[in-house]
């Protein structure tokens, strides 16, 4: 409750419309209403330790379920999409791992060639998320848990990753006063060439047309 809250040197009683209010860690205390997508790399060199820990992409994982569990989510299931309320001061997070590989491999020459294939992945329908906005800390575990078990361990390809986060922002998140953040999460130089550079074009006027802040 409200007293247990402000008695709590850690939090921050956020008050809401009317006599509504909720507790939140006093770092998020001043946050606004977010929406946040989570673009991570699922590159080959993410196997590599990281730290103390042996692989870095499972490392990552770790961190990023840790970091899941303390955040203001305002507790909407994916499934609310854009009806999601406006005034929570609370947030939403959606999961998409990048990477691929193109198509054609061969063994005499140990080279790859031919169209990037495999560049996105999101958890399927029935896990989690299942790739779209969830306030629900459950399901957003669950979307961490399916990454780290399908780990995509390519190369670094993020055309169609900025292009699903793209997509995620416009058929779900309302205009309404909300903030709109994207997280990429990468350790190397993007190989993106071609024709997904043009769809990285197209995904950046989309995401800039929605206002959402990149870091």
């Amino acid at each position: 409750d409200r007293c247990a809250c402000v008695e709590d040197a850690k939090c921050f009683w956020k008050a809401g419309s009317g006599k509504t209010g909720s507790c939140v860690l006093g770092i998020y205390g001043q946050c606004p209403t977010l929406d946040v997508v989570l673009l991570v790399t699922g590159s080959k060199s993410m196997s590599q330790s990281f730290g103390h820990h042996p692989q870095g992409f499972y490392a990552l994982m770790e961190v990023l379920g840790d970091w899941i569990v303390g955040l203001p989510l305002n507790g909407e299931s994916a499934s609310v999409g854009a009806a999601s309320q406006a005034g929570t001061g609370k947030m939403r997070v959606a999961v998409v791992q990048f990477s691929g590989h193109p198509e054609f491999y061969s063994a005499a020459t140990n080279t790859w060639s031919g169209p990037i294939v495999d560049s996105v992945a999101v958890s399927p329908v029935g896990v989690g998320a299942a790739g779209r906005l969830s306030g629900m800390p459950s399901e957003l575990s669950a979307d961490i848990n399916w990454h780290e078990n399908n780990y995509l361990e390519g190369g670094t390809y993020i055309a169609r990753g900025l292009k699903r986060a793209a997509t995620i922002f416009s058929s779900s998140s309302p205009v309404d006063g909300r903030k709109r953040v994207l997280i990429i999460i990468a350790d190397g130089k993007l190989e993106d060439t071609g024709s997904d550079k043009d769809i990285m074009v197209q995904a950046r006027q989309t995401l800039d047309g929605l206002s959402v802040q990149t870091f």
